[in-house]
């Protein structure tokens, strides 16, 4: 199975979202699924724009070597990239009510501590789509899928547990938690993946 650039982004991002308001809907009251839904709303345009600029570098990663490889899992391109997710986290904390007001109206002020939690998925989910579209784009999409899977069970089970106590508070919380699984799942992939071990050098010859 060969996806589209963005797509896996896209898909693991509204999975979260769906079996999180589908959960709520089932074991919460309208009223919550309503602020949890406006809330990740704001957390996904924010990731939308990022997944489109992910999508004009697949070409690139599809071409990388086996060095090219590594250099693009390192932290010189993925601290930037979680410093650059806490900056705009941070920007979205400050600015949470005014912009639940403007987008959505005043009643759905309620959302703001379930928007001040989501908003730190923002740089574990710059670090989690990097990875799986560089992944994706070098032939590892069934890996991608297990992590997906991993991480996408550990939010439904986790949900189970929390929502019938903590409503949407914890299928915010649940959501950061099943983020930290997903990039757990993905370093694991970059570890142990033979797409991305260096061949051995042959070793010269001794002379008798």
């Amino acid at each position: 199975m060969k996806f589209t650039p963005g797509f896996h982004s896209l898909l693991h991002s509204h999975t979260y979202d769906y079996y999180a308001v589908v959960i709520k809907g089932i074991m919460s009251n309208p009223e919550q699924v309503g602020l949890y839904s406006a809330a990740y709303r704001v957390l996904n345009q924010v990731l939308v724009t990022y997944y489109l600029l992910l999508q004009t570098i697949y070409p690139q990663l599809a071409r990388h070597d086996i060095e090219d490889r590594l250099r693009m899992l390192r932290g010189k391109i993925l601290w930037p990239l979680a410093g650059a997710g806490v900056a705009l986290s941070l920007l979205l904390t400050i600015s949470r009510r005014p912009v639940l007001a403007i987008l959505f109206g005043h009643p759905f002020l309620a959302a703001a501590p379930l928007l001040l939690l989501l908003a730190w998925a923002i740089p574990l989910d710059f670090m989690t789509s990097w990875l799986s579209n560089a992944y994706i784009a070098w032939g590892m999409e069934r890996r991608v899928l297990l992590c997906t899977a991993v991480a996408a069970g550990s939010n439904v089970l986790l949900n189970l547990i929390g929502i019938p106590r903590y409503g949407a508070m914890a299928a915010a919380a649940n959501t950061l938690v099943s983020y930290f699984i997903f990039l757990a799942c993905l370093a694991w992939v970059g570890w142990t993946s033979p797409e991305l071990v260096r061949e051995a050098q042959p070793q010269p010859e001794l002379m008798a």
